[in-house]
């Protein structure tokens, strides 16, 4: 994209992809980063995030705008670029893998684990006498054609990675004895694994696809045992049931579990480590068991505090705008039922609004859009105008408003929003803060009542327990320029 982010300070670079897509994009990001300071990149990271979906593991080149190169092809390695932040990292990391390829140039034998390699590097590609090529805990998004040249492979290990299909390639290995792509992101069997290219590999003793989550059962490893010699081991994960995830409003909020519910298994798994010291295998603690550690850790150490903020009051000008907008959330009909918005919370309404320029696209949703905008056309204006008299730049990003009525609870994660989202409740009513977990150890209570609360709803938030009638509007942004995450509440 060469849309510069609003809030770089330094010069802005157009970023496309070049050359040989097996190259990986690593280093190019990173000669931006030792270019630049860690505060003054951050809008990148962001910026970057919104583009990595486009651009795939192409191979980069950065341009500063005027013509200064920056980056070569040449000089691409293959790392994650959601760690390029930190020039140590690397650093170290390319000198580990220069390193490694200089001590094994003359050697059959090539170990590249946790490398954060998003594709093979082509001087891999290139050594066609490798009999043992281990590539396991990287970042792969493929095993690229070219793979079919190292013809004098007997041992290929691929797992943990990132892969979704095998190429056909694969069947030119005739001298496979041990293949492993466990733990991957692999598709139904249809779609990811060539059952006749495996079918040519006449030497394969070991098969290793376990906990990939669409290739699984009894039936599956019945297709892969007709298509391998009848001496190779096939491993395969057992059937498990589905997931009985519970809905953001299903969640009791006054309890730990549901706070951390939001949270990626990933991400628990890393604040088990990383806060209480206890390192699991993903391969055999799953997420019921990362949770048992997790809630055992946290209970000897102690509750988490609560720290208490309150909202910005809107100025004495427009305070009577509160009463008009309650006015007219108690006289809005909200859809009840199935049609009600947003089944997964619990309320017992909910509306979205989008912003006027975000419906007029002449598709049907958005002139249904426009028309339910039309019709709560005295809410809109009203809670725009009072935002504004709090926040006029934010005023102009809000891409949509969503009025609710006794929500509460819900435990959730704002994964389209791109930054933070004000929070307004009106009514006569007693609790009822928006709550956000600010730290792991501590949870932020916004009071909101009459009040502009300013929270990122990227992370776990909840409306606390309260009595009476509340209403609220949430004031929040999903297009524009990526907000980094800084902190969870803003006082």
């Amino acid at each position: 994209s060469a849309r510069q982010p609003a809030n770089l300070a330094f010069p802005w670079y157009i970023i496309r992809p070049i050359g040989d897509p097996t190259m990986g994009c690593g280093p190019c990001w990173a000669a931006v980063v030792t270019s630049c300071s860690r505060a003054s990149t951050a809008g990148l990271t962001a910026h970057q995030q919104k583009c990595d979906s486009k651009v795939g593991h192409q191979s980069m080149e950065i341009v500063k705008q005027g013509g200064t190169h920056l980056a070569a092809e040449d000089e691409c390695k293959n790392y994650d670029p959601s760690r390029y932040l930190d020039p140590t990292h690397v650093a170290r990391i390319e000198h580990q893998l220069q390193a490694t390829l200089a001590e094994t140039s003359t050697s059959t034998e090539l170990e590249l684990p946790s490398l954060d390699l998003f594709s093979i590097p082509k001087v891999v590609l290139q050594r066609h006498t490798l009999t043992r090529l281990v590539l396991a805990r990287n970042c792969l998004l493929e095993l690229p054609h070219e793979i079919q040249s190292l013809v004098a492979l007997d041992w290929l290990d691929v797992s943990r990675n990132r892969l979704k299909e095998i190429p056909a390639a694969i069947g030119k290995l005739v001298n496979l004895h041990h293949f492993s792509i466990a733990s991957n992101h692999l598709r139904p069997l249809q779609r990811s694994i060539p059952l006749e290219a495996l079918a040519q590999l006449g030497s394969l003793k070991h098969l290793d696809v376990r906990w990939n989550r669409k290739l699984e059962g009894n039936a599956l490893a019945d297709a892969l045992v007709a298509h391998v010699p009848a001496d190779c081991t096939v491993l395969v994960s057992r059937l498990r049931p589905p997931p009985s995830k519970m809905h953001a409003g299903e969640r009791d909020a006054t309890l730990l579990r549901s706070q951390l519910e939001p949270w990626s298994t990933p991400t628990l798994r890393r604040r088990l480590a990383v806060e209480f010291g206890i390192d699991t295998d993903p391969d055999r603690a799953d997420r019921e068991a990362v949770f048992d550690f997790l809630l055992e850790a946290y209970a000897a150490r102690g509750p988490r505090s609560v720290r208490r903020l309150r909202g910005i009051a809107p100025p004495t000008s427009t305070q009577p705008l509160l009463a008009d907008l309650l006015n007219e959330l108690r006289h809005t009909a909200f859809p009840l039922g199935a049609k009600r918005e947003r089944l997964t919370v619990e309320a017992e309404g909910y509306i979205i609004l989008q912003r006027p320029a975000e419906s007029h696209n002449g598709s049907p949703k958005a002139r249904l859009a426009a028309a339910k905008l039309k019709h709560h056309a005295r809410a809109w204006e009203l809670a725009h105008a009072l935002l504004r008299s709090v926040d006029p730049d934010f005023a102009k990003l809000y891409t949509a408003i969503a009025m609710t009525k006794q929500f509460v609870g819900s435990p959730h994660i704002d994964t389209e929003n791109v930054g933070p989202f004000f929070g307004l409740a009106l009514g006569n009513f007693e609790g009822g803060q928006i709550c956000v977990e600010s730290t792991p150890f501590e949870v932020v209570e916004m009071d909101t009542h009459n009040r502009f609360g300013k929270i990122d709803g990227r992370f776990p938030h909840w409306v606390a327990p309260h009595t009476g009638e509340r209403y609220s509007v949430i004031y929040y942004q999903t297009t524009g320029t990526v907000v980094p995450k800084s902190l969870a509440a803003f006082s």
